[in-house]
């Protein structure tokens, strides 16, 4: 099933002759305060939203997103995998979101719907909470260790 969602994805390697390859990917939101209790429970409603603001397909395989606060940098990390379910490629497309769940669950393509741009959930497999209610900042890096974008928790 993933497969064929999966399939949209499609990296082009050659770019028009006056097309110009903008890659513009934005850490544009955290839910950290989850409604309820702070238990196990509610890892599910914490996460970080990445958008692709650019114009071009980006392989993510080992990019990595961290927290960072002075003092504790680099606590949890995060590696974006080559696959998502062993056979297929995790492809960022335009206007695409990915939406990094704290929790546990099972990753999938969300397609868009009135309201919200299509999206890749993640799970990161965490059983305890990742972001503070304040300071914390996320950094994303690309494969190259390069810091492509940064969002602090207000």
């Amino acid at each position: 099933m993933l497969k064929k969602l999966f399939s949209v994805f499609s990296f082009k390697n050659k770019i028009e002759k006056d097309e110009l390859m903008i890659v513009d990917l934005r850490i544009v939101a955290i839910q950290n305060d989850s409604t309820g209790e702070n238990n196990e429970l509610n890892l599910n409603n914490e996460y970080i939203a990445i958008a692709n603001k650019g114009n071009t397909t980006i392989d993510m395989t080992n990019w990595v997103l961290t927290d960072w606060r002075p003092g504790h940098q680099h606590i949890h990390k995060y590696t974006f995998q080559r696959y998502l379910d062993d056979c297929v490629l995790l492809r960022f497309s335009p206007g695409e979101h990915i939406i990094l769940i704290t929790g546990h669950g099972t990753d999938i393509y969300v397609h868009a719907t009135d309201k919200n741009p299509p999206q890749i959930h993640l799970y990161w497999e965490k059983d305890s909470f990742v972001w503070n209610n304040c300071g914390d900042i996320a950094c994303l890096y690309n494969n190259k260790g390069e810091l492509v974008s940064k969002y602090t928790v207000p």
